[in-house]
């Protein structure tokens, strides 16, 4: 039996995920887990000030408590000491990094990271006055990590396109994978042909006045519609801005704030939207959008960074210049209003998700690559 160390962002409530992340993570930890012969250890950062174990669903879980300092001064420093202490005890055949180079730095044992974005460019738009010092520490921890990797999953070709220069580690292209259960649920008996839905974190990356002043476009030209949108405020101060737009534009009652909701609702969520809509200022591979695809539900999303690697323009989803609010609210227009071409890219989606993001697939070449690794370093 081998065992398995993977470090990264986990929820601490079951059931309930917050970021993509933390969906990858359990997919992937709780299928290898259920379905290998492998050990699986999850090490993940903690809100609480107690450190404490637990098993989920197969999964060992370490929780390891976050400093009082600034994340982005120890994560890299304090905090990942604490990670490499309990690798230490854990003494796994492999070490699983999701997301965040900092956390390898003078790991000597076999380990590959996962890239799931690129921080130091999202945390340009989290709209806090020390964007610009977060950005140089970042930038310069990451770019130092990254370049010691010798082993890298990307996710997306946007992150080789954006990074080459700086790995030279072996690159395994691996998308992220979605739970099974987005794969069996029926969309067609659920769907509201009215309905327009926003998952993920409320912040300025995520754009959401934008995805209102689209809303407000799509209501003159349809009246009939609304807009659900899911995930918690990363900065309150957004939300209120948010919300007093909505109120300004008079949307009040066509547009509902549903917090975090837990899969279950994300799932209720997608089965009875008409579309998904994300005009991100920066992304990857978003774990929504190959959610959505999974169940059929067809995407307008921002045409940047890694959006283009998923979807296919007109043929599973739209992209858009998320500036130009008119098209944008045309687009998810059409999406309402032509049954036949809701259905047509739903079909697409899901196939296109069938090939890529089944977690049986992921699954494989995920331990392939682990194998691989522990084979090489054995040498």
């Amino acid at each position: 039996m081998f065992k398995l160390a993977m470090v990264t962002a986990y929820p601490e409530i079951a059931g309930t995920v917050s970021g993509g992340v933390e969906g990858v993570a359990v997919c992937l930890a709780e299928k290898i887990a259920k379905e290998t012969d492998w050990e699986v250890h999850v090490i993940a950062p903690s809100s609480t000030t107690t450190e404490n174990h637990e098993i989920r669903n197969g999964v060992y879980i370490h929780w390891v408590n976050m400093s009082k300092i600034p994340g982005f001064l120890s994560y890299w420093s304090l905090y990942r000491r604490k990670v490499h202490r309990v690798l230490d005890e854990l003494n796994p055949d492999i070490t699983h990094f999701q997301g965040i180079a900092g956390w390898t730095l003078f790991y000597k044992k076999p380990y590959v990271l996962t890239m799931h974005g690129i921080i130091e460019k999202d945390v340009l738009h989290k709209g806090r006055f020390t964007n610009r010092l977060r950005y140089f520490v970042l930038y310069f921890i990451e770019k130092i990590a990254r370049q010691k990797v010798r082993d890298v999953i990307i996710i997306n070709q946007y992150v080789l396109d954006e990074l080459e220069e700086q790995f030279s580690a072996k690159v395994w292209n691996i998308s992220n994978p979605v739970q099974e259960i987005f794969f069996t649920n029926n969309r067609k008996l659920n769907i509201k042909r009215n309905k327009i839905l926003y998952v993920g974190c409320i912040s300025e990356l995520k754009n959401i006045k934008g995805i209102i002043l689209a809303f407000k476009e799509l209501v003159n030209i349809n009246s009939n519609v609304e807009l659900s949108i899911c995930g918690k405020a990363e900065d309150e101060n957004y939300l209120n801005e948010c919300q007093e737009l909505i109120k300004d534009f008079g949307l009040s009652k066509m547009v509902k704030f549903y917090g975090n909701v837990d899969r279950a609702d994300l799932i209720n969520h997608l089965s009875t939207s008409a579309c998904l809509v994300l005009l991100s200022k920066q992304e990857v591979a978003p774990m929504v959008v190959a959610e959505s695809m999974a169940m059929g539900v067809p995407v307008v999303a921002s045409n940047i960074c890694g959006l283009p690697y998923m979807i296919d323009d007109t043929k599973n989803g739209f992209l858009v210049d998320s500036k130009e609010v008119s098209e944008v609210a045309s687009y998810m227009n059409r999406l309402l209003v032509d049954d036949g071409l809701n259905l047509t890219m739903s079909e697409e989606s899901m196939k296109y998700a069938q090939l890529n993001y089944h977690p049986d697939e992921v699954v494989k070449k995920t331990i392939h690559v682990y194998k691989s690794i522990i084979a090489e370093n054995k040498k």
